[in-house]
């Protein structure tokens, strides 16, 4: 069923909207999560010096106590990556094993971009014409140098908020992949995800509260899938 001119406006003004409000939300995580990155990092350094500086003494002499570090919930995943930069630290990589690791590293994330955009984005018919017009508006809008999964998500969703009015449709009869709610475990329709607050769609879409390049292999395969 084809959307009037006016639906489709209507679409890509909340389209627009809730892209907005996700991006603030993600921005808004991802300042608190490179802040808890910073504070436990510092609590390891404490750490580091205490057992440094109580190996010189006596035993006689050991009379502190360890820093103890609070640990959250959260915690565990920034600490596998503050081990993985400490590792780093200790056994540099020369140029050429760092480009391979980036070259991996931005093609797991588009991998991981793609799956997220074409798990909120029921709507979205991987044609070839709507491949080539994200393709286009990827290339163009990616910030040179961002590797990030949420750097590839944001343009991903910019893209198809933007470009809403000029992509093909899915076909009349076939259906979309099915979005289940992540609260209720039921089925919702790609009306209602349309009808949904950032918010919600949020909750009930992505199953959160939205915490949350240079190289542009990746992007494609994933895409046309």
């Amino acid at each position: 069923m084809a959307f009037s001119q006016r639906e489709v406006a209507a679409n890509v003004a909340a389209r627009k909207v809730r892209t907005t409000e996700l991006a603030k939300q993600d921005a808004d995580a991802k300042a608190k999560r490179d802040a808890r990155k910073a504070e436990l990092r510092s609590e390891l350094t404490k750490l580091s010096i205490w057992h440094e500086n109580r190996s010189h003494l006596p035993t006689q002499h050991l009379r502190s106590r360890a820093p103890e570090i609070a640990l959250q919930e959260s915690d565990y995943e920034l600490l596998k990556e503050l081990n993985e930069e400490f590792l780093r630290e200790l056994n540099p990589m020369t140029p050429a094993q760092v480009e391979t690791a980036e070259v991996a590293q931005a093609q797991a994330n588009a991998q991981s971009a793609v799956t997220q955009f074409r798990h909120e984005e029921p709507l979205y018919f991987p044609s070839p014409r709507n491949y080539q017009l994200m393709q286009e508006y990827f290339d163009q809008h990616m910030p040179e140098g961002d590797i990030s999964f949420e750097g590839y998500l944001a343009v991903f969703r910019e893209a198809f908020s933007k470009l809403y009015g000029r992509l093909e449709q899915r076909p009349q009869g076939s259906k979309p992949e099915p979005v289940i709610d992540r609260i209720t475990g039921a089925e919702i329709s790609p009306y209602e995800v349309e009808q949904m607050s950032a918010d919600e769609y949020a909750a009930r879409v992505l199953g959160k509260t939205t915490e949350y390049s240079r190289h542009r292999m990746g992007f494609g395969d994933c895409f046309k899938r």
